[in-house]
Parts: C-alpha cells; sequence; structure tokens
C-alpha cells in the first residue's frame, strides 16, 4: 500500500520535479512561519527555474500541521501559476530517502536538512540551499547561530547557494 501510493505519485511527478523538503515550523511562532513561508516560496521558484521544471514535489516534515503545508502549498500556488503542485499527503512520516526510490526528480531544495547530504550521495540528487535565509530565519533566539553556521560549513560542498 505504501510503495503503491508512492509509485502513483512519482507517476504523477514524471522526471520533471524538483523536489521542497519542508522544514519544522514553530506553531508558537506565527511571524516565523510566514517569514519561513515566503522564503520557501523563493526557494521553490529559483530552483525550479535553474532547473527548467514544470513540478513541484512538496515533502512536508513529519512535525508539520495539514494547515502549515497548505499555507505552503498555496502560497506557492499563487506565486507560480504555471508550476503543478505536488504534495505528499499520505505516509508522510517517512524518511525522504526511503520516499524518494520510485521518483526521478531533477534537484531538491531545504533549510538546513541533513538529507540534501543523503539523497545527494544516494540518488546523485542535486540540493539547494538559500544561505541567507537560512542565517536570516534560524540565527536568533531560541535557534542557536553557531549550529547554522557550523552546518553551513560541514554541508557547503553538498549543495547550490542560491
Amino acid at each position: 500500500e505504501v510503495r503503491s501510493y508512492y509509485e502513483g505519485l512519482a507517476g504523477v511527478a514524471r522526471d520533471r520535479a524538483v523536489l521542497l523538503l519542508l522544514a519544522p515550523y514553530d506553531s508558537d511562532r506565527a511571524n516565523h512561519d510566514e517569514l519561513q513561508t515566503q522564503a520557501v516560496v523563493r526557494l521553490a521558484g529559483k530552483m525550479a527555474a535553474r532547473q527548467n521544471s514544470s513540478t513541484i514535489l512538496i515533502k512536508p516534515h513529519p512535525v508539520n500541521s495539514d494547515a502549515q503545508v497548505e499555507s505552503v502549498r498555496s502560497s506557492l500556488e499563487k506565486a507560480y501559476p504555471e508550476f503543478k503542485m505536488l504534495v505528499v499527503q499520505e505516509y508522510r512520516e517517512f524518511p525522504i530517502e526511503v520516499m524518494l526510490a520510485p521518483f526521478s526528480v531533477r534537484a531538491c531544495g531545504a533549510f538546513g536538512s541533513s538529507s540534501m547530504r543523503t539523497l545527494k550521495k544516494i540518488y546523485g540528487t542535486a540540493s539547494y540551499c538559500p544561505e541567507s535565509d537560512l542565517r536570516d530565519l534560524y540565527s536568533k533566539p531560541p535557534y542557536d547561530p553557531k549550529m547554522i553556521e557550523t552546518w553551513i560549513e560541514d554541508n557547503r560542498g553538498d549543495y547550490i547557494v542560491v
């Protein structure tokens, strides 16, 4: 059943999709959520343009609420009506490294996700990270700026800066 779901979604996505990995949102910080959604929209647009893609596959983080996912999806549709938006609705608790097996995505985009490195190693997927937005969103309390800078330093060779 799980495999059939992912294979069906992969069939709809075909080989022109880019993958957008959503970061966890903090339900207690509405302003941060809105800024994060705006940054996600910018990332998706840049990535899709560079990859000449017409489909954006949205993989929610397991802790994202349905409302957060819908906010991102609707914001993307408003900004890019020419793109097809596909959201992983079912079995989204599975790690992207497992879920992506039947897909042929052109690239993935994320904010400081370790999955960017593993997807590159497993599938050869190009990754995009908006360093400036990553710093702006995650370098102020309650987040630790040193952690973000360490992540960037450790992973810079595994993604394309947008």
